[in-house]
């Protein structure tokens, strides 16, 4: 394992441990930040909040750190990140949206090799809350997220997936180890939660269409969770399985039972990375009462190709016109193709 590998490992496990400080006692510091900017700036707020938290309060040392290697040229002499021990209240920058987020107890912020602001995590709220209250706390910075130009991933997960280009933010639910045994011993909903953000900058991604069409229908599939469909599950390939292609894309006969789709390769700054963040969308002409547009999360690793696609399963499926299917990463839609289905007499 690599020096900076370990480092890193190190600097998240900590990171996981709230401050001991009582955010109650110390006013929260605004800290305003853009996912992929410079460090310097908020290694300076970070060195002045210690400063002055360590006047203000002789004897006592700064709860937060700042994690450094002591091999600079493994770094460039950049620091991993820094893990403020005191409150905070968030404004997140994102071109010309800005959201502000409660005052939290616990943030940390790490940079990436170049010098750049790559992550970020908090919690913003003050102290640990009820399952009830950390719902409504999700649900009210989800519609701020949406309302600031913010998509949703058609995510079936734990957390809630927002995406704005490359910008990645997760909302879920931290929970105190002794949280089920005081359920157990009668408490309805304690206190025991608190609500995490975390913030990340996705890789610089493209996307090429090597073959496209109908497929053979016989290879095994299996189905997923997929509330973005209007089944709410979707048919799925084993990522190793490339298909045998029909000849005449992008004209589908359609009938029970047909596959169509796409083989993609997702090329990135990595090879082999996972992009979790992935979606497949399909756009169709109506199906009765149910919308034009299925879509689903589609994880891919970078360098490997990929098949996505449709499998007609229900009648009301089979409807004539033109469909798309698309891969996208939040807004950024990566690869399109077109197909024109006809429905099979």
């Amino acid at each position: 394992m690599s020096a900076r590998l370990f480092a890193i490992l190190l600097f998240a496990a900590m990171c996981f441990v709230p401050p001991a400080t009582s955010a109650e006692t110390i006013d929260p510091t605004d800290l305003t930040i853009q996912l992929g900017q410079r460090f310097e700036p908020v290694i300076e707020l970070f060195e002045k909040i210690k400063k002055d938290f360590e006047i203000s309060n002789p004897g006592s040392h700064y709860p937060g750190f700042a994690a450094t290697l002591t091999d600079k040229k493994v770094n460039n002499g950049v620091p991993l990140g820094v893990t403020f021990g005191t409150p905070l209240s968030i404004e997140l920058k994102n071109g010309k949206f800005s959201l502000s987020f409660p005052p939290g107890r616990f943030c940390s912020v790490s940079f990436d090799e170049s010098g750049e602001v790559n992550s970020l995590r908090f919690n913003p709220q003050d102290a640990y809350t009820t399952l009830a209250d950390s719902k409504k706390l999700i649900s009210e910075l989800s519609a701020l997220l949406e309302q600031a130009g913010w998509k949703k991933n058609p995510s079936s997960g734990v957390s809630e997936k927002w995406l704005a280009g490359r910008n990645k933010v997760s909302l879920y639910t931290k929970t105190q180890q002794d949280c089920q045994e005081r359920i157990d011993q009668g408490e309805p909903d304690p206190a025991c939660r608190l609500v995490e953000v975390q913030v990340t900058r996705l890789p610089q991604l493209k996307a090429e269409i090597q073959n496209c069409g109908e497929i053979d229908a016989s290879l095994p599939t299996d189905s997923i969770d997929a509330p973005g469909s209007h089944t709410g599950r979707v048919a799925v390939m084993a990522a190793e399985e490339i298909p045998r292609f029909k000849p005449g894309c992008p004209n589908i006969s359609a009938r029970i039972g047909t596959r169509f789709g796409i083989i993609v390769n997702v090329i990135g700054e990595r090879k082999k990375e996972i992009i979790s963040e992935l979606v497949t969308r399909v756009t169709h002409p109506p199906f009765e009462g149910k919308g034009i547009s299925d879509e689903w999360e589609s994880p891919m690793r970078t360098g490997e190709p990929r098949f996505a696609g449709w499998i007609f399963e229900h009648s009301e499926e089979l409807v004539a016109g033109e469909w798309t299917i698309e891969i996208r990463l939040g807004t950024e839609m990566l690869a399109r193709q077109v197909f024109y289905v006809e429905v099979a007499q």
